[in-house]
């Protein structure tokens, strides 16, 4: 079972500042969000752990901003992925997923689970600004 953890971005005079991390610890103690903005601003800017690292061994957490080997950019989202369409059925799961526009502008996805070595985490979508 992956750790359940979260970052959160800290602003100060509406630019981003630095990040809190909280959630369930190692030593299974809990640390709760930063609630000074309120309770839905709190939680509006934290990004959750996706249990994966990238090819430096840093933690990915939805919301960050990863890179590929042939430089490609892209977005850590979580949502509804397809898994099979079937007539007019088409079956989803939910799952991390990159969502990155390709050079034609159209949105290819990679589910997380199936990166390995070739994507880096470069930022955050928080680390721009409120």
């Amino acid at each position: 079972m992956r750790p359940i953890k979260f970052k959160q971005a800290i602003y100060s005079n509406g630019k981003f500042h630095h990040w809190h991390y909280w959630g369930f610890l190692s030593d299974l103690s809990f640390v709760g969000p930063d609630t000074s903005r309120g309770i839905a601003t709190a939680l509006a800017d934290s990004q959750q752990y996706t249990g994966l690292k990238d090819k430096n061994g840093t933690k990915i957490y939805e919301g960050d901003i990863v890179k590929d080997d042939v430089g490609e950019i892209g977005v850590v989202r979580f949502g509804k992925l397809p898994l099979e369409k079937s007539g007019d059925c088409v079956c989803t799961y939910l799952a991390y997923y990159i969502e990155c526009k390709g050079k034609l502008g159209q949105a290819p996805t990679y589910e997380c689970a199936k990166i390995g070595d070739w994507m880096e985490v470069i930022g955050s979508i928080h680390e721009g600004g409120e």
